[in-house]
């Protein structure tokens, strides 16, 4: 508990933690440091940000967003991407 705060790890990468036995590779490795730069270098993934935009509803399909931003957009920007998908 204390390392996934420490690090401020989300569930999806608490749970990547915890099914690749990191923390018992942690222990059993007499080289933590490479252990640690490959547990790092796996939870660098795009975050979700939370926002899909969609220009129709259709019930039971799968949903794949096609553009991603780190950020979230100004009102100009969100008016402007609004206009795009019309």
């Amino acid at each position: 508990m204390n390392e996934a705060a420490d690090s401020v790890w989300s569930t999806r990468q608490m749970d990547r933690q915890i099914s690749t036995l990191y923390y018992e590779r942690l222990l059993a490795s007499r080289e933590k440091e490479t252990v640690v730069a490959e547990a790092e270098e796996k939870l660098n993934d795009n975050p979700t940000l939370g926002i899909i935009i969609c220009s129709q509803k259709s019930e039971g399909k799968q949903l794949f967003a096609s553009r991603y931003k780190l950020y979230l957009p100004t009102e100009e920007e969100f008016k402007r991407m609004l206009e795009s998908i019309e």
